[in-house]
């Protein structure tokens, strides 16, 4: 049955509770396909998080490579910087707040991109007995948890190569490059 308001749909419902002989249940279209949808939501977020984590670990250990190399590269400067009297501390500080920033505008990029492409599209499933229909929103809340799963991937990405960097040889380092 269609009504003129959603109000009504309130209105309909109590009056065919109130028939004796009628056992009729009343919903709203959404949520009569959000009822029938719940196990197949489930199945498609379970999937999500799983393809996430995968996705994280393969972003931790390109992180962890990127870094690595840009370490290695950098082995004169840090060996300069040792050299002339930098503690540890100071560069591993750099070379970690070096790799947060970049990780933190990778992260600005992605939901920059992520919200002008798919905030607020519907996306349509219509198979022979159910209909799936999801809304894919984008709001401040997901994009700090992006920020901060990107700045604990790039966290784990920088552990080694920092801690590589306190232990460099300096006269080592400076013969080499």
């Amino acid at each position: 049955m269609k009504v003129a308001s959603p109000e009504q749909v309130d209105e309909v419902a109590a009056a065919i509770d109130a028939l004796p002989n009628i056992a009729i249940d009343v919903y709203r279209e959404s949520d009569f396909y959000l009822e029938r949808s719940k196990h197949v939501a489930e199945l498609h977020y379970f999937i999500v998080y799983v393809v996430g984590f995968v996705m994280g670990l393969g972003a931790s250990l390109a992180a962890l490579n990127s870094t690595y190399s840009a370490v290695a590269a950098r082995q004169r400067e840090i060996g300069t910087l040792r050299a002339i009297g930098f503690g540890p501390i100071p560069i591993v500080v750099s070379i970690v707040a070096e790799t947060l920033s970049l990780a933190a505008m990778e992260a600005a990029a992605g939901a920059l991109a992520i919200w002008t492409i798919i905030d607020n599209e519907f996306f349509g499933i219509d198979g022979a007995y159910r209909v799936l229909v999801l809304r894919l929103s984008f709001d401040g809340a997901l994009c700090v948890a992006g920020l901060g799963w990107s700045l604990a991937i790039g966290a784990v990405g920088v552990s080694v190569p920092a801690g590589r960097a306190v232990y460099m040889n300096v006269a080592a380092t400076l013969r080499e490059a």
